[in-house]
């Protein structure tokens, strides 16, 4: 599921067949770079982090960004999770928590 917030927000939903709602994602576009905002998912170790990235690169691919800059906590395994997602530190940011994915 995806919804239009404004020119420059967009939101992605992630239900199960049943309806339930089991993942978010908050974007901003700000053309040629997409921000990933905010990412959450109501259950670890499923693949619905996977799911919302995986539709989040493909829209941003196919909308024409060169790349999605992030902001993550200092965590090991969220770390892990982006760069098993292809994200590397962001350069010539002086935050460590900076990371980037080029399309």
């Amino acid at each position: 599921m995806f919804s239009y917030l404004g020119p420059r927000k967009r939101n992605y939903a992630l239900q199960t067949n049943k309806g339930n709602l089991v993942g978010f994602a908050l974007t901003t576009n700000e053309n040629p770079v997409l921000y990933l905002d905010l990412i959450v998912t109501k259950v670890h170790g499923k693949g619905y982090g996977q799911m919302l990235m995986s539709r989040i690169k493909n829209n941003a691919k196919k909308n024409g960004f060169s790349r999605i800059n992030l902001s993550t906590v200092n965590n090991k395994k969220t770390k892990n999770f982006y760069n098993l997602q292809g994200f590397t530190k962001t350069p010539n940011q002086p935050l460590n928590s900076s990371l980037s994915l080029i399309l």
